[in-house]
């Protein structure tokens, strides 16, 4: 598009800034409230001429390549541009010294570090969040005895959107090193390794050492020397991690998936943490020094040296005591080995502090581990199943508990939802204490039903409707469709809607369609399987994520008719091979009947109208005894008949007698 130039003029740009959640200052929330746009004060600044154009009014779309390396590009933009990236890969390492967005344009735009570098660096303090890096991805990096092998963010506050930070190595901070403000959506942190100063590394897919603010991040297969394999939090009051996954991140040290230290207000909000190892401690995660809120989290298959031996979450060893308020969180040690695994251990070298609502704890050998006598553990609604030993230690109280087996899923398949199907469920539906948490981890509104669920999710169960699969009417009837058995209605008691629809087969009007019941007038038409009228209602819970069921009926409308009874065959036989036999039969009771016959000798059958009786003829062309059979149908009846009919040979002429007259002679 071509912009109209105006030499001299002066035009600005503005910035957004995002509203993120507060904390009270006990580390518990107050509010959580999503991004919101908010506009800045008016940036202004003259107009500055390209090399490429002549002086343009406003931000512009600049292609790469097309503009000289990433760098020159950058270098020639002016606040406010956007660099589109082609997709391709492209080896080069550049610095971010001004707000100048980068966006890739369809799959693979790839940047790839320059041999004993990183790739990207930010320095310019004046960058916000309306600056995006998006849709990129930064591979390669390796800077010598530095930080930040993918990303380094020295200064200013980029927005990441969808990007991926992969196969890059550096001292701390494999994939990313964040010293401002960290803010990313939609982030992969893949085989990132953090390999330490003197073999100590932090934070091997990400540290950030000033609040971060992560939504749908993926940490996968990241590796560290030191703390923190998944990602290394430090100084990162009012964080918030949500709907983020940390996957087979390892390390020999402590927080295989996360670890949080000197950081207050931090909210974990609906996360996975999976497959994740830390040899010494917390092979989820490990909070040292810190204040956490923790929100539908699920922390399953996280171990330590073996997979048989280890901690999912783990706290102590600070200058300062830890205190995490959990709701709603799951613990499973779903390889069903409990050797020695713990969900949670706490009080290394510190008084730590945990108050923990309705939770499950499942498959471990010892649940909750207190390593000091000052640590205090206190659960309120909890359901401990397959617990060797509920803990081990003092200070652990609990009430509102529940000792039976969890229902998962598919736990093996890392589902960890409420089976709607398992016996087990009615330990964890409706088992929970009111926790003031109104949605789950798959952010479905909690509760439903009668009470809130124990753990992360919250099961919205399907309605429930019974309809009988065919429904048979006669002509001009006032039909009614109504359920059978158990009738309709949902388990969790959310209100449900209906919705009634003809799919099929000869119209009717529907009266009604919005109820359990409806009715039509049957046409005067008898149908056949393929005029049938069809129907379908459509049942759905109005809780929000309701579930939707469809049940199907059939119409088969008929004559008004009295079934077949009495059915008697009959013939005139025995019969001469070439005489016509007579064939009938009556019935005791039954209308609108058609007769179909079958005369036994191979020969092609015979039907005969409606009638309340029937009479055939038919020629056998061989002698014998044939079965006749005849079938008398009507739309609610089918009934046969048999009779027997005997050939016999046409009889032989006897021979013609010829006399001769002889007269008598006289004497």
């Amino acid at each position: 598009m071509q912009r109209n130039h105006r030499p001299k003029t002066i035009h600005f740009v503005t910035s957004a800034l995002i509203a993120l959640a507060s904390f009270g200052t006990q580390g518990t929330i107050s509010q959580v409230a999503h991004a919101a746009a908010i506009s800045a004060p008016a940036v202004y600044r003259p107009v500055v001429t390209r090399p490429w154009v002549l002086a343009p009014a406003g931000p512009l779309a600049i292609s790469y390549p097309g503009c000289g390396s990433i760098q020159t590009c950058i270098d020639n933009a002016v606040v406010g541009d956007t660099i589109n990236v082609a997709a391709g890969t492209y080896t080069e390492s550049f610095t971010l010294n001004k707000a100048v967005s980068l966006v890739g344009q369809g799959a693979g735009a790839t940047f790839v570090a320059l041999s004993g570098q990183r790739v990207l660096t930010v320095t310019d303090a004046t960058i916000t969040q309306a600056t995006r890096i998006e849709k990129l991805t930064f591979s390669g990096g390796n800077p010598a005895s530095d930080i930040g092998g993918g990303i380094y963010i020295d200064n200013g506050t980029p927005f990441l959107v969808n990007v991926v930070v992969a196969d890059n190595t550096a001292t701390n901070g494999g994939g990313i090193y964040a010293r401002d403000e960290l803010h990313v959506s939609g982030l992969i942190v893949r085989n990132n390794n953090a390999v330490g100063f003197a073999g100590i590394g932090l934070g091997g897919g990400i540290f950030a050492s000033s609040r971060a603010m992560i939504t749908g991040a993926y940490v996968i297969s990241n590796a560290a020397t030191g703390n923190g394999a998944g990602m290394y939090l430090d100084n990162g009051s009012n964080s918030i991690i949500e709907s983020s996954r940390f996957e087979q991140n390892k390390t020999p040290a402590e927080g295989g998936g996360l670890y949080i230290t000197t950081s207050n207000a931090v909210l974990l909000f609906n996360n996975r943490f999976f497959d994740n190892s830390g040899e010494v401690s917390g092979g989820g995660a490990y909070f040292e020094s810190s204040r956490v809120n923790m929100d539908n989290n699920i922390f399953a298959f996280n171990y330590g040296k073996t997979i048989t031996d280890g901690v999912e979450l783990g706290l102590g060893a600070g200058p300062s005591p830890s205190i995490v308020h959990g709701r709603h969180n799951t613990f499973a040690n779903a390889r069903n080995s409990t050797s020695n695994m713990r969900a949670i251990e706490l009080g290394k070298d510190i008084a730590d502090t945990v108050f923990l609502t309705n939770t499950v704890i499942d498959k471990y050998n010892i649940a909750i581990k207190v390593l000091t006598f000052t640590s205090d553990v206190k659960l309120n609604g909890v359901l401990w199943s397959s617990i060797g030993q509920l803990w081990a230690g003092a200070n652990v109280t609990y009430s509102n508990a529940i000792t039976g087996l969890a229902a998962f899923a598919n736990a093996n398949g890392r589902d960890f939802r409420i089976s709607p199907t398992s016996s087990n469920n009615t330990n964890m539906i409706d088992r929970g204490i009111p926790s003031g948490l109104l949605t789950d981890i798959e952010e479905f509104h909690r509760p439903h039903g009668f009470g809130f669920d124990l753990g992360a999710d919250e099961i919205n169960r399907k309605p429930v409707a019974t309809y009988d699969a065919v429904f048979n009417v006669t002509v001009g009837s006032v039909v009614t469709i109504t359920p059978s058995g158990a009738g309709v209605f949902d388990p969790d008691g959310d209100p449900i809607i209906f919705s009634w629809q003809q799919l099929s087969g000869l119209p009717v009007t529907i009266s009604d369609p919005f109820s359990t019941t409806f009715g039509f007038t049957a046409p005067m038409t008898p149908t056949t399987s393929s005029t049938d009228p069809q129907f379908q209602i459509t049942i759905t819970d109005t809780a929000a994520g309701g579930e939707v069921i469809l049940k199907r009926v059939r119409v088969k409308i008929s004559l008004n008719e009295t079934p077949i009874s009495a059915l008697v065959a009959g013939n005139d036989s025995p019969k001469y091979v070439t005489e016509t036999v007579t064939l009938t039969s009556t019935i005791g009771a039954g209308s609108n009947v058609t007769y179909t016959w079958e005369f036994g000798d191979g020969s092609a059958n015979a039907t005969t109208g409606i009638s309340p009786s029937s009479l055939v003829t038919h020629t056998y062309p061989t002698t014998g005894t044939f079965t006749a059979v005849v079938t008398a149908t009507n739309s609610v009846s089918v009934i046969t008949a048999t009779t027997q009919v005997s050939i016999i040979n046409t009889p032989t002429p006897e021979p013609t007698r010829r006399y001769i007259y002889i007269p008598l002679a006289r004497n």
